[in-house]
């Protein structure tokens, strides 16, 4: 039996169109773009080049009022078909135990709303 990437998530998953900038560790200025979907334990987004898998990044979230900056590891990076880009999967790694539980209130009061 396999076992599908919603199957091996832990926590609740929404999509949502956020603006984020992301720098890999050690390199140079921000990259900015919008996430695909967001949870308290990650996020994935397009991003118009291969980043590796385990790759650290520094990340800046626009989440309602707010700014959240976690620490992000590249959890997987697949081609988008016919398409130079790739959508990519983060785990956030290091994450302000304030700013992680503001981020999770978010998600929850949309998700409530959604339903």
């Amino acid at each position: 039996m396999a076992i599908t990437m919603q199957d091996k998530r832990l926590d609740y998953r929404i999509r949502l169109n956020l603006p984020i900038s992301y720098r890999v560790r050690g390199e140079g200025g921000f990259e900015r773009i919008h996430t695909n979907d967001i949870s308290a334990g990650g996020l994935s987004f397009v991003a118009h080049k291969f980043i590796a898998p385990a790759t650290c990044m520094n990340m800046e979230i626009a989440v309602y009022d707010k700014v959240v900056a976690p620490i992000g590891s590249i959890a997987w990076s697949e081609p988008l078909a016919h398409s130079n880009r790739y959508r990519v999967g983060i785990k956030f790694i290091e994450f302000n135990p304030r700013d992680k539980e503001y981020l999770s209130d978010y998600i929850r009061i949309l998700s409530d709303r959604l339903l």
